[in-house]
């Protein structure tokens, strides 16, 4: 059944306050805003690296990552995110500037959010405070061969250490964090952070993982609110193509698009 939300708020005196939830999420509910699934059923290319690599090895999992990130190279946000109908300016803005309907950011800020994060995530990986450059994005091509090796050994290493120690929630800063959306008969996860530890613990056959409910703008994202959504008001997308971006990420689970790859 559904995760049920209408009671996260508690009342404490006269102030409304708005409680983080912490809940073992499933994974077969859990999407990227791609439309790719993690479990057995649905596809994800950082699930479906780890089988590689847990069938085959590191250089199995390394021909799967490079095969996607040369078979998916969206010029456009429309084409980044499948929101290719015509009743939305998606394809005005390049790749990395997707937004979803309900962001509060604009094109331009999430591209230079995803570079930021990028950088970051290169220091951290290579134990440096020196300066990164951008050399590619983790979820899509082009990207360099040390994004490729960078995003294959995190994978890797996560996968490793939850195979020897299980799913461990040690740090509030490593939560999965999700949206959740729900389209009046059933409800998805957005997977906003931590797309490596839910890939990782999926392919290691896990069904559920401790998950953070994103609490903003609001905790559930309804399709009935839509005429409200930030770039519904804005014009970047219509209503209806809203709505229809929101029903697909629901209903779909990544096979339609991996077989537009030629990866499935």
């Amino acid at each position: 059944s559904g995760f049920v939300l209408n009671t996260l708020y508690v009342q404490t005196a006269d102030t409304l306050i708005r409680q983080p939830i912490i809940f073992d999420a499933s994974i077969a509910r859990m999407k990227s805003a791609y439309g790719f699934g993690f479990d057995a059923s649905a596809w994800h290319p950082f699930t479906r690296a780890l089988r590689a690599y847990e069938q085959s090895g590191w250089d199995a999992a390394y021909a799967f990552l490079l095969r996607y990130y040369e078979g998916f190279q969206p010029p456009t946000a429309a084409e980044a995110l499948g929101a290719t109908r015509s009743d939305t300016r998606l394809a005005e803005y390049p790749a990395l500037s997707w937004v979803l309907p309900w962001s509060f950011r604009t094109p331009e800020q999430e591209s230079a959010y995803r570079i930021s994060v990028m950088r970051k995530e290169t220091r951290h990986w290579h134990k440096t405070k020196h300066h990164a450059e951008f050399t590619g994005f983790k979820e899509f091509g082009p990207t360099s061969t040390s994004v490729l090796e960078m995003e294959l050994g995190r994978l890797v290493s996560l996968y490793e250490s939850i195979r020897k120690t299980g799913f461990k929630r040690e740090l509030a800063d490593d939560d999965v964090v999700l949206q959740i959306i729900n389209d009046g008969q059933s409800e998805t996860y957005l997977v906003q952070a931590g797309q490596h530890r839910v890939a990782a613990a999926a392919a290691l056959g896990l069904d559920r993982v401790p998950a953070r409910v994103l609490m903003f703008p609001v905790p559930v994202i309804r399709l009935s609110d839509a005429p409200m959504w930030p770039q519904v008001r804005t014009g970047i997308y219509t209503e209806s193509a809203a709505i229809h971006y929101a029903r697909d990420l629901v209903q779909k689970d990544g096979s339609h698009r991996a077989k537009t790859l030629r990866l499935l």
